[in-house]
């Protein structure tokens, strides 16, 4: 499991960028798929939504773990 600083760069909405322990070195991105479903709302969300642009000036973070089920 870990925490990475994580951010939206402009132009990505759908992407979350996570970042080194400096904050700039980019490691990977996350693409985020965005709701699909068509009953009539405006509102269609992605995970990326609650992740904080990195033009706001926040530094955002984001989990990751692995589970297992066992071996064999």
């Amino acid at each position: 499991m870990g925490f990475y600083k994580a951010n939206v760069l402009p132009g990505q909405d759908d992407d979350v960028t996570v970042f080194g322990e400096d904050g700039q070195r980019e490691l990977c991105k996350f693409h985020m798929l965005r709701q699909q479903l068509d009953d009539g709302k405006d509102n269609f969300f992605s995970q990326a939504d609650f992740i904080a642009p990195k033009s706001s000036g926040l530094q955002d973070y984001i989990g990751a773990f692995a589970v297992s089920t066992g071996f064999g």
